[in-house]
């Protein structure tokens, strides 16, 4: 085989050529530096290599195939002596490399803009501007290879300049072309002369030229002469270099999924766990990727756990930043990484000035303080440099522009008058800043607390970055004491809160978490640091408080609940007097003595499994994470308002997904605990949430009606299920190519959409109430649906159509969830409470919850087969199928389920999950007596002026006298379920409705029923007398509220509820108005002597659970299971204040003649006092 005796520039760039690949790809094989490979190209026969350079030149082109070696050869004037010459059909594209990650939607839109420019002569130039190492150039290679592309020109050319490129490497770059276009060098010195010859030779010809990475415009100029019937497609890092006709196309980072397919395909054994972590690491900086994913495939190919070497790799780059993992070669030094990101830099300091400003380098490196992935408020920047360094507004926006020109950074938002500094470049930029860094967070505040002395609860309310993150400047500038201090300062949160909403509490409660020793005992600042951490940790019970009064009344019912007496006085005397509902006292609960695992405070309404890890949302707005194989609780994530309705987990075991009351998607790591994002999108109750097994999208569907298909990678809406508007409460993703989307709610139907376009292909209904949950088979057609009609039917939905295989009908009770496993068994939970397991030839088992356990909510399955069940009492079980007994994974708690007033407000009953009733001396907060009821929940409580009633967990309705202890009464006790009582102010007549439908009134002074009646409303949830007794109200789920007369039971009307399902009615104290509170959160009052609806109020996110008339004719008063306490002007329709109580409220009561209302949570019981509004 032939050799080069001496390698010098020339054969170097002929080799290049004769192996297709750029100057970059070319140095990355060789293993060298861009600017090496430019460097010998540049200097021709002028440059000797050394001898480990000839070295690596001899074996790439030993290791060349025979064509390369031969255009080699016939390039340099050396013909092989071997084989005869194949034909060159030459092409000066390079050759995309095998298993380049495909980036969708940068390549789909990059190629409509070629083609654009193909079809219309009046874009002649196209630039792709993107920073270093972000894949430019791998993507004007794809592209230039794809068959519209192809099809849209009759030839292409491509070329690279390079930083540094001379005139002379220009004019040969263009002769190089010229020998393509007409087989002839022309001998030209001008890089204008030789580009108006290529001019002329591009005449004509519908032609796309690439000029790949292109630093400076005189480079650029030349190759855009004249050609008018020729594209070109420039890649730079600054758009400055390209003409202001140029049509610019802006490259951003891939998308998390892309990234970690590249790792992937890097690091053959990583993990999906792994992957993900390194890609977050990455910032979505292919360069950085392919780096830091050579360097673990070392690892892990020499033996070492993947886990180690991805978390130490994560921790080596936010340690040093990314250019720890720069390779260095032999010639020059420079590496991959460093160089991508100085030569930026360096020809910044070196080419630019601004204004006589010559610090530009300075003020870049500054932008590093802010926090990552965030936009920069031009504003903030003006403020502080023109404090500390003397810049003008205008010399800081015209050096934005420039940095946006040269993607120094993202974007300039000119629209939100920002700026946005990658991430990666963020971790540079601060390891060039070294122990700089806390001196430049100090001169930021400096800038500001001169003009505040100090008191930065005084900051200008236009101040919105400042507020949201001045705690992380204070840490960052190691002013801890400072730092404790504002945030244990009530004044400022509230303002803070007000000003800029409740999000950035949970960042201040991260860093405060990050300060060594001040929770510690004997530390001077434990106090403040304890009051800090409370406010800051309940910001996400301010979630849509915006008056100061609400926010101080919600803070200080959380300082209350802590031992920072002082910090509660010092917060209620900040806004005191515009306070309306105030606390007065509160009754923390019992102490859980059962010893079991820190579960749900309420009813599990929502669970799923991935892997060995088991996700649990329900009634306290709390979202928890299980070990299913040992109970371990993993996390607790408080950041819902009201109950969690839907979680799901990823297949691999990720990403776990959370939604309910608020209408909000969060997504969350399972591995650190870290909040991913919130997807907001739906207007109503979330129901539902689905991941589908293949692909990073995730399901949901709510009551508004909508279904909605998301990407949990880039945190965007994909796409909505074409529905039909009807309430939604179960969606599933399932088919062989799990592209088949199952969804049912409140109607008959189940529909069946295709995922990948939202259209429905069918629609059946095998059910006569609504449909609560549907299921697939994993990987297969095969689904189930269950319904309140107490029956379960199975689909086949192969082919997009659904076709019944089998219904099983005359279950004992409502059908709440189903399953389905991979051997087509089905499982289904009903209201009874029982969980039934089918196989194909009947039944296969049964079990039952404990004593007192009402409802099974929801099932899900486990990999091994095993069904887990989310059970009323709070509690998550896990049933092996064949198995009578259920296991406990984790244990509920018991809690605070109802309360009420009696002797006109100078007494309280508050009923907890165990059958306990306690009587409370209202002016004191504290409990006098205790009384015994069933087994099972106290489901309500009603009281009179000497008595008081409750519906025990046993069905019976117990009476107790205030006055004579050993009085008392059982009445109801022929029904297993009573769902509510209510209690005359003024006579003996007590009201109760059944399990089956029925309203009865006895006299139970007497013991007497005085009527009955089926009113066949559903579950009749809420009765209501007016002050005389002689009007009783009672609504349903049929979303109808009934009046009667109290005495005779006959029948005085019926209206329906505007928002449907009725979950709460009271009557004023004339008994001239009734006031309904839907399950949706809406509240109608009604004048029953005019029969019309007079105010309708909106504003709470969760279930009504108590309205209340006041006496002042006026206004009302609510709570509901979205933690809040409301009150309204019914003249006006509107909201007057709020105060959360919790993050979700289980009862509630008022008492009109002390103006008190009586909160019982998952944290206890709260007394709050209406003041003067």
């Amino acid at each position: 085989m032939a050799t080069v005796q001496r390698w010098t520039g020339r054969e170097a760039r002929a080799l290049r050529l004769a192996t297709r690949r750029s100057v970059r790809r070319f140095a990355a094989y060789l293993g060298v530096s861009d600017r090496t490979v430019s460097n010998w190209e540049a200097r021709g026969e002028e440059i000797v290599l050394t001898p480990d350079s000839q070295a690596l030149l001899d074996t790439a082109l030993e290791r060349s195939d025979a064509e390369v070696r031969q255009r080699f050869w016939d390039s340099v004037g050396a013909p092989m002596s071997s084989a005869a010459p194949a034909p060159d059909h030459y092409l000066p594209i390079p050759v995309p490399e095998p298993g380049l990650v495909h980036r969708s939607d940068d390549f789909e839109g990059l190629v409509a803009v070629l083609r654009e420019a193909s079809a219309d002569n009046s874009t002649s130039t196209v630039a792709l501007c993107g920073p270093g190492g972000f894949g430019k150039t791998t993507l004007a290679t794809q592209v230039c290879h794809d068959p519209r592309v192809r099809n849209s020109f009759s030839d292409f050319l491509w070329v690279e300049t390079g930083e540094g490129c001379a005139a002379a490497r220009v004019v040969e770059l263009i002769s190089d072309l010229c020998v393509h276009l007409d087989g002839s060098r022309p001998s030209f010195a001008d890089p204008e002369q030789a580009g108006f010859h290529l001019a002329r030779l591009l005449h004509g010809r519908r032609a796309l030229l690439v000029i790949d990475n292109v630093w400076s415009a005189a480079d650029l100029s030349p190759f855009l002469l004249g050609g008018e019937d020729c594209v070109r497609l420039v890649t730079t890092r600054n758009v400055r270099v390209c003409p202001s006709a140029a049509r610019v196309v802006r490259l951003g980072p891939m998308a998390p999924g892309e990234i970690r397919e590249l790792l992937v395909r890097n690091v053959g054994n990583l993990g999906e766990a792994e992957a993900a972590r390194l890609a977050g690491t990455c910032g979505g900086w292919p360069l950085l990727a392919s780096i830091v994913g050579a360097n673990v495939a070392q690892e892990v190919v020499s033996g070492a756990p993947a886990g180690r070497v991805v978390a130490e790799t994560s921790a080596t780059i936010r340690a040093y930043g990314p250019q720890a993992f720069d390779v260095w070669d032999s010639d020059q030094r420079k590496n991959a990484i460093g160089q991508a990101l100085a030569s930026s830099l360096r020809s910044l300091e070196e080419s630019v000035s601004i204004a006589g400003h010559s610090d530009l380098r300075d003020r870049y490196l500054s932008l590093a303080v802010f926090p990552p992935s965030l936009p920069i408020p031009v504003s903030m920047l003006t403020h502080w440099w023109r404090t500390a360094h003397g810049w003008a507004p205008h010399v800081v926006r015209q050096f934005c522009r420039l940095l946006s020109d040269r993607s120094l950074i993202s974007a300039y938002l000119a629209d939100r008058d920002a700026i946005v500094l990658h991430d990666v470049f963020r971790s540079y930029l601060r390891h060039l800043i070294g122990d700089h860094w806390a001196a430049l967070h100090r001169s930021l505040i400096e800038s500001y607390w001169h003009g505040i002395e100090g008191a930065w609860e005084t900051l200008d309310e236009t101040e919105g970055y400042l507020w949201r993150h001045l705690p992380y400047h204070l840490r960052e500038a190691e002013l801890d004491a400072e730092l404790v201090s504002l945030l244990a300062s009530p004044s400022y949160v509230v303002r803070k809160v007000a000003l800029v909403g409740h999000q950035h509490l949970t960042a201040d409660a991260a860093v405060l978490d990050a300060l060594p020793g001040r929770r510690e005992a004997g530390h001077p600042q434990r106090e403040e640091w304890l009051t800090a951490r409370a406010l800051t940790g309940a910001g996400y019970l301010l979630s849509g408080l915006e008056s100061p009064a609400d926010i101080a009344s919600t803070l200080s019912i959380v300082l209350r609940r802590s031992p920072l007496s002082q910090a509660t006085r010092t917060l209620e005397r900040v806004t005191g007097a515009e306070v309306v509902l105030a606390p007065k006292w509160l009754l923390p609960p019992e102490d859980d003595t059962t010893g079991a695992a820190p579960g749900h405070i309420g009813a599990i309404v929502s669970v799923c499994a991935a892997r060995d890890m088991v996700a649990s949302g329900g009634e306290d707005g709390v979202v928890r994470l299980w070990n299913v194989d040992t109970g371990r609780l993993l996390r607790a994530h408080q950041a819902h308002i009201g109950w969690v309705f839907a979680t799901a987990l990823s297949s691999d075991g990720l990403v776990l997904a959370s939604a309910g009351d608020d209408g909000a998607i969060r997504l969350w790591r399972t591995d650190t605990g870290e909040p991913i994002g919130v997807l907001p999108g739906h207007n109503r109750r979330i129901r539902s949430l689905a991941f589908s097994p293949s692909g990073p999208f995730l399901l949901s569907g709510a009551e508004d009606g909508a279904v909605h298909v998301w990407d949990v990678d880039r945190l965007v809406l994909v796409r909505s299920m074409r529905t039909v508007g009807t309430p939604v409460w179960s969606v599933a993703i399932g088919g062989d190519s799990h592209s088949l989307v199952a969804v049912a709610g409140e109607d008959e139907f189940v529909r069946l959409f295709d995922l990948r376009t939202g259209r429905l292909l069918d629609e059946r209904a095998a059910h006569r109430d609504w449909v609560r949950s549907v299921a697939f088979a994993p990987g297969s057609s095969l689904l189930v649906s269950g319904s309140g009609d107490r029956s379960i039917a199975v689909w086949d939905a192969a082919d997009g159509q659904l076709a019944l295989v089998r219904r099983i009908a005359d279950l004992k009770a409502r059908v709440r969830a189903v399953a389905l496993s991979s051997d087509d068994a089905i499982v289904a939970a009903t209201e009874e409470p029982r969980i039934q397991a089918f196989s194909a030839e009947g039944p296969a088992g049964e079990t039952q919850p404990p004593p007192g356990v009402d409802w099974v909510r929801s099932l899900a399955r486990t990999g091994d087969g095993s069904v887990v069940a989310g059970c009323e009492d709070g509690a998550v079980r896990v049933w092996t199928v064949g198995r009578s007994r259920l296991r406990t994974l984790a244990s509920g708690s018991n809690t605070v389920w109802s309360t009420q007033f009696a002797a006109d407000g100078r007494t309280a009953v508050v009923g907890d999950g165990a059958g306990g009733i306690g009587v409370i001396d209202t002016s004191t907060g504290t409990v006098s007596r205790r009384l015994a009821a069933a087994d099972g929940r106290v489901w309500s409580l009603a009281g009179s002026g000497e008595h008081v009633a409750a519906a025990c967990g046993d069905g019976a309705v117990r009476v107790w006298s205030l006055l004579d202890k050993a009085w008392s009464l059982i009445l109801n006790q022929d029904t297993p379920r009573t769902w509510a009582v209510g209690m005359a102010r003024s006579t003996s007549r007590l009201a109760a409705s059944t399990g089956d439908g029925h309203i009865r009134v006895w006299d139970f002074s007497a013991g007497a029923l005085l009527w009955s009646q089926d009113v066949h409303a559903g579950r009749l949830r809420s009765l209501a007398f007016d002050d005389s007794g002689d009007l009783l109200a009672a609504c349903g789920g049929d979303g109808s509220v009934r009046v009667w007369h109290a005495l005779t039971g006959e029948f005085k009307g019926r209206f329906s509820s505007p928002s449907g399902w009725a979950r709460a009615v009271t009557v004023d104290g004339p008994g001239h108005r009734v006031a309904v509170g839907a399950g949706t959160g809406d509240i109608a009052v009604r004048h029953l002597a005019t029969d019309r609806f007079t105010s309708h109020l909106s504003g709470h996110t969760g279930r009504i659970l108590m309205l209340g008339f006041l006496n002042d004719e006026d206004h009302l008063v609510s709570a509901a299971a979205d933690g809040t306490v409301r009150l309204w002007s019914l003249s006006e329709q509107h909201q007057i204040a709020e105060v959360r109580v919790d993050a979700s409220l289980h009862c509630a009561a008022f008492e009109p003649r002390t103006g008190e209302v009586l909160v019982g949570s998952a944290a206890g019981v709260v007394s709050l006092e209406i003041k003067d509004s």
